[in-house]
């Protein structure tokens, strides 16, 4: 016994010795791999390929430890208890906000730079080197937790793992194809592109949205600094996975293990959530955000007055609610209402009168609203100080952005709907959510099961906190919702919090025994229905030829579905403007890919609000004439005008505004010389025509 007990260490110890150096050979055998990827042709195929995509996920795994690590130093730090789910979900996302936050630091200052901020991302790992080990043993033991849950899980539940399993497989293989949605091409991506190239995180000309809250983004930048432009498709669907932990940490603190796995069920067989997981976007990260807010804003326990603890959780749930505000704008539609039960939940359990309550929730919400608003600060009083418009461009415009364009923006986000906003309308808009879909990803939809939210109301002690906080949440972002762009991927926002309702219901159900195999047959049905879905658009992605690197990226993004058109035009109109040119795009803005000399607001002008044809349009008069005088005058050579997007548009487009400026742009066509065109004649995709000099040029 006394020889096992000595034999045991030196075991370990030889281990490390022969696996530690191993796997190190091996990680840069694949950083080696990569970066030959990284600085290749996009022509190039390289059986490299399929090495420089597992350094990609290496990367994640990596950027996810260390967020973990100084998520959980942080929350030593405030001395806040916390369970291993729960905690690992509360330290994810604080160490991703706390890492965007120092990049966003460094960007201030114009220091955002490649090896600036790998450099950080090393000094991080260093002196986090003890919560990484904390990390790596967490990460072992909540997986052997895991594959323990599972073997206790309700009957039939792990169909459904297998069928969740399926579909993450799928999302993740999608995740490894060069980026080629429109929002990452158009800002996405190409926003953080931009701020490594000068190092200021600063307006980018042409880019509004390069002004937004950018913080998801800017760790994209990290990515794009080691060279991986899939890091950020990755680090969404990480988003997605941190949204899991949560849903499970929040449901099982309340309820039993059931109605945890009901819950994460019910996150993971929806359709919506692993279609945008694939994406570089930032909805997830906002998901993520909003959950652990109202998570944190659950573990206040209200009292006179506040214990040390409470009011820690309660400057953590704002702080949360400020990443989410320094994430979108829609934020405020979660701060408003969280605050406000915030503030009522603390006026019910302190008592004393009605005055005393009173100014005791507004000073708790005042405490919340501070702690939020500290946070948020940085990007909004930027764009105050830029543009007079701490919200830049929505709503007030601001400088640089006329007041013809700020009328066309409100009619396009005012009429980018579901459903009529009329009393009718609301009442369908339920079921338009389905029968229409999204906007963008056409048959992307949320589990039809969400419908059965309503139904919490009817269940025995329904008004428990986590309830109607999940409940009140999500009213409130529903209203911002049908008042502002209905695009259906924005509710992903509240997925979690239906979630954690439906599965309440669902457990009151399966409580019943003659009700139990419908719920399991239910929930298989929505799995398969999701992974059908997902492989649906994987297939369309076609990952597998440029993954494993028979396809060069290049080819590959030539032949893609969505992209294709607008990377066959965009490279063609790269071969053709000489020095001193400059090209103006309509309905068209995806210029990641596109060389640096390409400057945007110089060289090249994106429409990236979809408005430089009724602009133009309605600036000039609707007159031919005066429309190609304004074009030689600011030196414009060329005109690239993406037909098939504004199609896409025209279908919500109920002023007739669009269809106005587009015809306005026909009668100047004659006046122009076509020199490419994608599509047919009857249908073209993208016409890029040049502009003749004129006597200003």
């Amino acid at each position: 016994m006394r020889v096992a007990l000595i034999a045991a260490p030196k075991r370990r110890v030889a281990r490390r010795t022969i696996f530690l150096p191993l796997g190190g050979l091996l990680l840069f055998l694949l950083f080696l791999a990569h970066r030959a990827i990284a600085t290749a042709p996009l022509a190039a195929t390289s059986g490299l390929m399929p090495f420089a995509r597992l350094f990609d996920l290496v990367l994640l795994a990596g950027a996810l430890l260390l967020a973990h690590a100084a998520g959980s130093a942080i929350l030593r730090v405030l001395r806040l208890t916390v369970v291993r789910v729960e905690g690992a979900a509360f330290a994810l996302a604080l160490g991703l906000g706390a890492g965007a936050y120092a990049a966003l630091a460094l960007g201030l200052v114009g220091l955002y730079r490649g090896p600036l901020l790998l450099g950080g991302v090393a000094v991080a790992a260093v002196l986090l080197r003890r919560e990484l080990g904390r990390s790596l043993h967490l990460c072992r033991t909540l997986g052997a937790e895991g594959f323990a849950a599972l073997r206790v899980a309700p009957r039939g539940v792990p169909i459904v793992v297998i069928l969740v399993g399926l579909t993450i497989g799928l999302t993740l293989l999608a995740s490894l194809t060069p980026p080629h949605h429109w929002d990452p091409l158009a800002y996405h991506l190409t926003s953080p592109l931009w701020f490594l190239r000068t190092g200021w995180v600063a307006p980018i000309p042409g880019i509004e949205f390069s002004n937004v809250p950018l913080a998801t983004e800017l760790l994209y930048g990290v990515g794009l600094a080691a060279g991986s432009d899939v890091f950020g498709q990755l680090l969404h669907g990480g988003y997605a996975f941190i949204t899991a932990l949560g849903v499970w940490g929040l449901v099982r603190r309340y309820h039993d293990r059931v109605a945890a796995w009901l819950a994460l069920a019910l996150f993971l067989t929806t359709p919506l959530v692993f279609i945008w997981a694939r994406v570089a976007d930032n909805d997830l990260t906002f998901a993520c955000f909003t959950l652990c807010a109202v998570a944190a804003a659950l573990r206040v326990e209200h009292g006179s007055p506040l214990s040390g603890e409470s009011r820690r959780w309660l400057v953590l749930a704002g702080v949360f609610v400020g990443l989410a505000l320094a994430t979108k704008y829609q934020a405020v539609y979660i701060a408003a209402p969280l605050g406000l039960l915030i503030g009522v939940d603390h006026w019910r359990a302190r008592g004393g009168g009605w005055r005393r309550g009173l100014g005791g929730a507004l000073g708790v919400a005042a405490c919340f609203g501070v702690a939020a608003a500290l946070v948020a600060l940085p990007w909004y009083l930027k764009n105050l100080l830029l543009f007079g418009n701490p919200i830049y461009p929505t709503v007030f415009g601001g400088r640089g952005f006329s007041p013809i364009a700020v009328s066309i923006t409100a009619d396009v986000l005012r009429d980018r709907v579901l459903s009529p906003r009329t009393p009718l309308g609301f009442l369908l808009l339920p079921l338009r959510a389905y029968t229409t879909g999204s906007y963008e990803q056409p048959h992307a939809i949320l589990t039809p099961l969400f419908l059965l939210a309503p139904l919490v109301l009817l269940l025995r002690g329904c008004w428990r906190r986590e309830v109607w906080y999940a409940l009140i949440v999500c009213g409130g972002f529903i209203v911002g919702f049908i008042a502002g762009v209905q695009e259906l991927r924005y509710l992903l926002t509240i997925t979690p919090l239906l979630c954690v309702l439906v599965a309440y219901v669902l457990r009151a159900a399966w409580g019943q025994s003659r009700l139990r195999p419908p719920v399991l047959a239910i929930l298989i049905l929505t799995a398969l229905v999701s992974c059908g879905l997902v492989g649906l658009f994987v297939g369309s992605d076609r990952p597998v030829a440029v993954v494993l690197g028979q396809e060069s990226r290049d080819g590959y993004l030539r032949q893609n579905l969505a992209y294709g058109a607008s990377h066959r035009a965009l490279t063609f109109l790269a071969t053709q403007l000489q020095p001193g040119e400059r090209a103006i795009f309509m309905h068209e803005a995806q210029i990641f890919y596109q060389p640096s000399t390409l400057v945007p607001g110089e060289v090249v002008i994106p429409d990236h609000i979809n408005l430089q044809p009724m602009l133009l349009a309605e600036t000039y008069g609707n007159d031919p004439a005066a429309m190609l005088g304004a074009l030689q005058g600011d030196g414009i050579g060329y005109v690239l005008i993406n037909e098939a997007n504004i199609r896409s548009w025209q279908k919500s487009d109920p002023r007739g505004r669009l269809t106005a400026g587009k015809a306005a742009f026909e009668r100047l066509t004659p006046m122009l010389e076509p020199i490419y065109r994608d599509g047919t004649a009857e249908r073209p995709s993208i016409i890029i025509y040049r502009v003749p000099p004129g006597a200003a040029r």
